[in-house]
C-alpha cells in the first residue's frame, strides 16, 4: 500500500506539473474519473453482483461512510493543490503535519479513542514540524575563491 501510495503520489506530481497550462479541476476531474473506472473494473472481476444490486452495493453505508468519502474528497483536492503550487519543503510539512491533525480533529467527528500515547506523539511531531517551518529558507553559503 505504501508503494502504491507513494507512486500515486509521485505519478500524480508529474502530471500537474507536467500539464501547468491546465486547469487543476479539468486534472482533478481526469485523475478521480480514472479511480473510479479503476475501481468499477476491479468490483467487476472480484463480485459483480455488487454492480448489479444497488441495495447489494449500498449494504452497510452510514453516515460515517458518507463523512468518510467527504473528508477524502476535500484531502484530496487539497492535496493536489499543494503538489502543483508548493515546493518540496512545503510539501514535506504538509505530509507530516498531517497525521497530528487527524488524530486531534478525529475525536470531533467520529467515536475515536486517544490515549496519551498518542496525543503525545502528534504532538512532537507537530510540534517537529512547527520547528522545522521556523527555520525559514537555507541561506546560501559563496564558497571562497581558490588561487
Amino acid at each position: 500500500m505504501t508503494f502504491c501510495n507513494a507512486l500515486g503520489s509521485v505519478t500524480n506530481e508529474k502530471a500537474f506539473k507536467r500539464s501547468a497550462a491546465l486547469d487543476i479541476n479539468l486534472q482533478n476531474c481526469v485523475l478521480y474519473s480514472g479511480c473510479i473506472c479503476a475501481t468499477l473494473l476491479v468490483m467487476a472481476f472480484t463480485d459483480l453482483e455488487l454492480l448489479l444490486s444497488p441495495s447489494r452495493f449500498l449494504e452497510g453505508f452510514t453516515r460515517g461512510t458518507l463523512l468518510t468519502i467527504c473528508l477524502q474528497a476535500t484531502a484530496g483536492l487539497l492535496v493536489s493543490r499543494l503538489l502543483k503550487y508548493t515546493d518540496s519543503i512545503m510539501k514535506t510539512v504538509a505530509s507530516c503535519i498531517r497525521g497530528p491533525v487527524v488524530v486531534f480533529i478525529a475525536p470531533l467527528l467520529v467515536d475515536s479513542p486517544t490515549d496519551w500515547q498518542t496525543l503525545g506523539s502528534s504532538m512532537l511531531i507537530a510540534s517537529g514540524c512547527v520547528q522545522y517551518m521556523l527555520q525559514g529558507p537555507m541561506a546560501h553559503v559563496a564558497k571562497p575563491a581558490t588561487e
